[in-house]
């Protein structure tokens, strides 16, 4: 029987009065005052006036608990809810003094839940989510809250701190379901900010605690507004957010997701004017790439771009940063939990294939990802050197030019350290990636921060210049240091390393040879790079190869000292006749310091007297490799050492083909001493050196005799 209106509003009267008591026991009229709200709200329902003017008695402190909880639960609306209504209950929340107790607010939230759908105004209520969101730290409140914010949420609401703060409940409380929930539509909006994996095995994120109070409200509306969809839209959404459509359960976990765009799940008419959105799956080949450019909707998984190469020529593309900050968000927390947070034998092929990918991305756009970078600095510290080996030594070489010391704090010294307690193998794995790091400063990322710091400084003085104009993928602020030093501090730091490396491993030939590579490229930076030093290697290593027993290693080094001759000569004469700034300058005159060049003089004139003039205890004041004469090395060894001990036919790399030769030239001679034949017979031994592939030693007795310089010019 429904409650009369007199009657009703006399029951208001009474709950609203000040006057009335304030307890429930021997209050005659307060009992039938409640008696009635809660008949009224299962027989009508109460209009959205009578709701504004309840709440406050439900939601304030005047009541004892039993009179507020019962005033609450009969507020079934039928018809809509006003707004103010709503921002009243979430102001009584809010209140700290004279607001209800944490058992009551759940209930005022779980009846915000469920009349949630029935606001007249949602745009209003909205404007509250900045106040709603920082009490999901309370626990009784949190499930209620995440399911209430899953319905509030818009695209705007997705930021980071709050994304943030998810991430350290979950670490907190666990893998809650209402957690993930709230995330789920975090992610639906923004998937570059959410990295935690959203299981779609699971059925319910939110439990439906309210049933019977749910059904009340949707039998009231039905019968008060029959032809009215908001109770059928409203139990619709309310089932939606309670269930998560279910798939199988993977074996093996995908670190890199497919490529799924919006447009293909949920397709929309476009604007008037505006181009029809093309999801990126549809895009096959270069040509439908090039052919719809300027409509391409990228994924909602931009981690999707390490798996597609027409994707990755996109990004590249773009002017727009915001893919690329998506996915710099996304490598930076998937490589912090899966390396840093977990075991390395952990879903290890995915591991395995997600930093191959990496790496295909990087050699395609030819730099280093910073949040990449940053993990290596991170990962370093506690790597064993031998879990992902290959991967992340092939990260190491497109490491972006930094200052020495940044970049010697941050790789080399971690790296240093595992480098000397490794196998010789491992060494001369690092030294490839020393060389290809050397190549990949000197190629790309000195010219990279060239460009960058001359852009800052024309945005500095024309502040209508826009970042767009850099040619790079991704910008980093500029520091100010000069890559020719960073360049030459690292040369000197691998010089060091090799030293101690080949004391360790008895100058082992795989170490020598990866030594020499290294040298090599660091000899050949001014002619292939126009990087303008002398780099020259350390006196140990030159003294290690000249006096190899492998003719192929002997060659290399002369061929070295070679080419840092002529970077010398350039350097000197491109220092008189341009104008260089002050700190390329320096660096420049670093690279050619009066010790480095005495220090490539001496080889060069050692090795013209021992080999060539066939005196090895000539007399002079610069700093030379022999440093003992013939009477305190006859004390020493107790024999007699000659002069050409170490002329070429005697030198132990080259004696095999001098042997050949000579056997000639005693047919042809009387006496048997080979040194008179060697010495008439120069030439022909430089000629045959020259056709077994050796002619590095006849341009460098060319080169560095003066009588045979000019003569061979």
């Amino acid at each position: 029987m429904a409650v009369a209106g007199p009657r009703l509003e006399k029951a208001i009267r009474v709950v609203t009065d000040p006057a009335t008591e304030k307890t429930l026991r021997k209050n005659v009229h307060l009992q039938m005052a409640l008696d009635t709200l809660e008949e009224n709200g299962r027989e009508n329902g109460f209009s959205s006036d009578q709701i504004d003017v309840l709440i406050d008695v439900a939601c304030g402190a005047k009541y004892a608990e039993t009179v507020c909880m019962r005033v609450l639960k009969s507020l079934i609306p039928k018809e809509d809810v006003s707004a103010f209504t709503v921002i009243k209950a979430v102001s009584w929340i809010n209140c700290l003094h004279k607001g209800p107790p944490l058992t009551r607010k759940v209930f005022i939230i779980r009846w915000l839940l469920l009349v949630y759908d029935l606001v007249d105004n949602q745009d209003q209520v909205h404007l509250l989510y900045n106040m709603l969101f920082p009490m999901i730290e309370y626990v009784p409140l949190c499930p209620f809250l995440c399911h209430l914010l899953y319905k509030m949420t818009r695209e705007d609401d997705v930021v980071i701190h709050r994304v943030q703060k998810l991430n350290t409940l979950i670490k907190e409380m666990g893998d809650q379901s209402h957690l993930l929930g709230l995330l789920s539509v975090y992610k639906s909006f923004k998937p570059h900010l959410v990295s935690v994996p959203i299981p779609r095995s699971r059925k319910a994120f939110f439990k439906k605690v309210d049933r019977d109070w749910a059904e009340r409200i949707k039998t009231i509306q039905q019968r008060t507004r029959p032809d009215h969809t908001g109770a059928d839209d409203m139990t619709l959404q309310f089932q939606m957010t309670d269930t998560e459509p279910t798939g199988p359960r993977t074996k093996r976990r995908k670190l890199v997701p497919e490529i799924e765009s919006q447009t293909v799940n949920a397709p929309a008419k476009p604007l008037e004017g505006m181009l029809e959105p093309k999801p990126f799956e549809q895009i096959k080949t270069v040509d439908d790439l090039i052919g719809n450019i300027e409509r391409i909707e990228l994924p909602c998984q931009i981690a999707g771009v390490l798996d597609n190469h027409l994707l990755q020529f996109y990004v590249g593309y773009l002017s727009d940063r915001s893919a690329d900050h998506r996915l710099s968000f996304w490598l930076a927390n998937t490589l912090t939990e899966e390396f840093l947070s977990r075991p390395a034998n952990e879903n290890l092929h995915e591991k395995i294939r997600l930093l191959r990918r990496i790496l295909v991305f990087e050699d395609k756009i030819k730099e280093g990802i910073p949040v990449v970078e940053r993990f290596i600095h991170r990962y370093l510290l506690q790597w064993n050197g031998d879990d992902f080996r290959e991967c992340i030594l092939g990260l190491l070489t497109r490491l972006r030019i930094q200052p020495f010391e940044v970049l010697n704090e941050q790789v080399f010294e971690p790296l240093r350290q595992i480098f000397f307690r490794s196998s010789v193998y491992f060494k001369c794995q690092v030294l490839v990636v020393y060389k290809e790091l050397l190549r990949n400063f000197a190629a790309h990322e000195g010219r990279r921060h060239t460009s960058t710091k001359k852009l800052s400084e024309q945005m500095n003085s024309n502040p209508y210049l826009t970042s767009n104009e850099s040619v790079f993928l991704y910008e980093t602020p500029v520091e100010d240091f000069e890559p020719l030093t960073t360049i030459l501090e690292f040369v000197e730091h691998v010089s060091e390393i090799s030293v101690v490396a080949l004391q360790l491993e008895g100058n082992h030939p795989d170490l020598v040879n990866h030594t020499l590579m290294f040298f090599e490229t660091a000899s050949t930076l001014q002619d292939n790079y126009d990087i303008p030093l002398m780099l020259f290697p350390s006196p140990s290593i030159c003294n290690a190869c000249l006096f190899s027993f492998d003719a192929s290693i002997f060659v290399r080094i002369l061929d070295i000292i070679l080419r840092c001759g002529a970077a010398v000569r350039k350097l000197k004469k491109a220092r008189s006749t341009s104008d260089l700034d002050d700190s390329v300058a320096a660096a420049i005159m670093q690279s050619i310091s009066q010790e480095k060049i005495q220090s490539m003089n001496a080889h060069i004139t050692d090795v013209v007297h021992a080999m060539w003039k066939n005196n090895i205890f000539f007399s002079q004041s610069a700093p030379s490799l022999f440093t003992l004469d013939k009477p305190t090395l006859m004390k020493l060894t107790g024999t007699s050492i000659e002069a050409d001990v170490f002329a070429l036919p005697h030198h132990p790399a080259l004696v095999g083909y001098a042997n050949r030769i000579v056997k000639n030239m005693r047919s042809r001679h009387q006496s048997g001493d080979t040194t008179d034949i060697w010495v008439e017979r120069k030439d022909e031994f430089l000629n045959y050196l020259e056709k077994h592939k050796l002619s590095q030693v006849k341009h460098f007795f060319n080169q560095f005799i003066r009588g045979r310089a000019e003569s061979s010019k």
